[in-house]
């Protein structure tokens, strides 16, 4: 193992780049979550819950692929790590649209009863942030 080729000034920037936008888009989800419960719409809901379960999946695969050893059987190349990624991506995305681990339900099953039903007009005031 070379260890001469480490750089922890640049490891550090880029795991600091990809927090940041990790971040940025927890943001971007609590806000469509509180759009998606406020307007009523179950739908809208369920579409926003599926996209974060999709993006946790995304993660946990690629957290999961970090482990494995690389077995030399191909080169380690940038077009392999794109291609790793898209292929994370792609499973992700079909594994949420298909029900992924169920992270989605249950955000949806807890969070419809902040959405006024059209029988019954009633809710929970809704606020992710309290």
């Amino acid at each position: 193992m070379n260890i001469s080729s480490i750089n922890p000034t640049v490891q550090a920037e880029q795991l600091k780049a990809e927090m940041n936008g990790e971040a940025k888009a927890a943001e971007g989800f609590q806000e469509a979550l509180q759009k998606a419960a406020e307007s009523g719409d179950v739908e809208k809901l369920k579409k926003v819950a599926t996209d974060f379960e999709e993006v946790f999946v995304n993660m946990l695969l690629k957290a999961m692929r970090s482990t494995v050893v690389d077995s030399g059987l191909t080169e380690k190349s940038n077009q392999r790590d794109i291609f790793q990624g898209m292929l994370d991506e792609s499973f992700a995305k079909e594994m949420a649209e298909a029900g992924g681990i169920g992270i989605a339900d249950m955000m949806v099953k807890q969070l419809e009863k902040y959405i006024a039903h059209e029988a019954d007009e009633t809710r929970e005031p809704f606020d992710l942030k309290g």
